[in-house]
């Protein structure tokens, strides 16, 4: 092993990176302009810091587009929402594990899992084999991720929001970096009306409430989007888990089921405003105080800065934005005398300078490590192995690089996006169900590929609680009747929702020591106050006449 545990992880993140094709990544343009883009990738590693560790990178995305809250209703499933780096590879992450599951189902493949086992309790997860799930004495998803794996990511920028509010400031110089008062913001009066402002909590606005949950996107000009900022979505995670919808239904949430570390170059870093972001002594220093549903439990992750001559660097980094002598920058800063909206039209002003070279490519790049069963050697049919047939996408505004939107064409969805692991999650649910139900729910017009029952191997008592959300998968007729099938469902909901009120409670009562005098409804008021990014759930799930045609 060649340094420590980051570095290993850092360099294989960047070699993953740099294997990608060509078309995936940022372009150089003939007047002379690069694209820049963030990149994140997590990284499994079993056995750590002894001889028999073993890193993988099982995802990896770019990217750091966010579609407006108004586009949501046509996207029907197949569009990402948050194209965001570090959003990407953690649905990446949950795909990667869907295929796993979907492959130790499979009573046709040998592939044994170096990551997942089967699930007994909490203690002893990592050592009960597949033969043993029969067992009655089995309680909770089918699934555990095994105890000698962490999980990791590295980024090559800070996550957007709170956590990278003192860079921003620090961009600004000396004379602008000391956060400025803001303006009173009203709560939001109901799901279906928009009662932030444009700066209420966009990324960059108000520097003063630090602590505030933010949405994206930062700039201010930008159609505004009610998806919260990376910093945000990550410091839930530290509650409810990297597993998402529909992986929690299958995969138990252990301690390893949460980040282990986030990974950054040391120049994307800033101890103050990572502390304040996710460490206990922050935003979610209550967390622990609080009842959490079962299962769920406050895991907060490392934050390690790599050293600052580490190498490899990542080539397509963000250009940092400084404050020169120039004449346009010396015009820039006597350009306004609102104290509210001079440092935000100041630090957007210093971007598109940076940008004149430089600016933020419209590519998303998504990889995924995948075990695929084929034959090998050719002459051999009867004789499957296991073989590496990683996924590679192209996207842009959460499409296949080639379409858009409004496309009509089911191909211009990511295996990622909600349509397609919604689709693989029914797929492994009904094979389970196929096992543990005399009087199995009916497929017919699901449009589900039942696949062969599982092995023997597999057959167990599953505990009611968790028939009922695989019951809700296959049966709903809606994604979001879907999504929230089940007590385990339910349970997350409770979870995100809990955690969702302390950070916005929390950044109005971090407001007024770091802002001068910013109002204590600074966050959005009560703590109930954050509004649900909702408009894509209630789209029908495909029939068998749908898929067929």
């Amino acid at each position: 092993m060649m340094g420590p545990l980051e570095e290993r992880i850092a360099a294989v993140a960047l070699h993953t990176f740099d294997d990608l094709p060509k078309k995936s990544k940022p372009r150089s343009h003939a007047h002379g302009s690069r694209e820049w883009v963030p990149m994140s990738a997590v990284v499994l590693v079993r056995d750590a810091n002894s001889v028999s560790e073993k890193l993988t990178c099982v995802s990896l995305a770019t990217g750091c587009k966010c579609l407006p809250r108004s586009t949501l209703p046509k996207c029907h499933g197949q569009v990402l929402h948050d194209s965001h780096a570090e959003i990407l590879s953690l649905r990446g992450l949950n795909q990667f594990f869907l295929f796993e599951v979907s492959q130790l189902l499979d009573a046709e493949s040998t592939h044994q899992s170096e990551w997942l086992c089967a699930w007994s309790s909490p203690d002893a997860g990592e050592t009960i084999e597949l033969d043993r799930l029969h067992d009655n004495r089995v309680r909770g998803p089918p699934f555990a991720i095994r105890s000698n794996v962490s999980i990791h990511m590295f980024s090559s920028e800070a996550p957007c929001g709170d956590a990278s509010m003192e860079m921003l400031m620090s961009e600004l110089g000396a004379e602008e970096s000391v956060p400025w008062t803001s303006p009173h913001r009203e709560p939001p009066t109901s799901a279906g009306g928009d009662s932030f402002s444009a700066a209420s909590l966009h990324g960059r606005g108000f520097f003063s409430d630090l602590g505030a949950v933010r949405r994206k996107p930062s700039r201010a000009d930008a159609e505004p989007t009610l998806s919260k900022s990376c910093t945000d979505k990550l410091s839930i995670k530290q509650v409810t888990s990297l597993l998402s919808f529909p992986t929690y239904h299958l995969i138990a949430i252990t301690r390893n089921a949460y980040l282990s570390s986030l990974i950054l170059p040391a120049t994307k870093y800033s101890g103050k405003g990572f502390t304040r972001a996710f460490s206990r002594h922050g935003r979610l220093s209550a967390v622990e105080e609080e009842r959490l549903p079962n299962g769920y439990s406050f895991h907060p992750f490392k934050v390690t800065p790599l050293r600052q001559d580490f190498e490899p660097n990542f080539p397509f980094s963000k250009p940092v934005a400084t404050t020169t002598t120039t004449t346009t920058t010396t015009t820039i800063a006597s350009s306004s005398s609102d104290p509210c909206q001079h440092p935000r039209d100041r630090q957007d002003a210093l971007s598109k300078v940076a940008e004149q070279k430089s600016k933020a490519t419209n590519l998303s790049a998504l990889y995924i490590h995948h075990h695929h069963p084929r034959s090998s050697p050719p002459h051999h049919p009867n004789d499957l192995t296991t073989s590496i047939n990683p996924v590679s996408e192209t996207l842009v505004n959460g499409v296949h690089q080639g379409h858009t939107l409004t496309s009509p064409s089911p191909k211009k969805a990511s295996i990622i996006s909600r349509f397609h692991m919604l689709q693989l999650g029914r797929q492994i649910t009904t094979s389970l169900l196929l096992l543990h139900l005399s009087d199995p729910p009916s497929t017919t017009g699901t449009g589900l590929h039942v696949p062969p029952p599982p092995p023997s191997r597999l057959l167990r008592t599953a505990d009611e609680a968790v028939m009922a959300g695989w019951k809700g998968l296959v049966e709903a007729r809606t994604y979001g009747e879907a999504k929230r099938a089940g007590e385990i469902a339910l349970d997350r909901e409770r979870a995100k929702g809990l955690v969702t009120r302390l950070l916005v409670a929390g950044g109005a009562r971090a407001a007024p020591r770091a802002g001068q005098g910013a109002s204590k409804d600074a966050a959005g008021g009560s703590s109930s106050s954050w509004l649900r990014n909702n408009g894509d759930d209630d789209w029908e799930l495909p029939s068998e006449e749908h898929r067929s045609g």
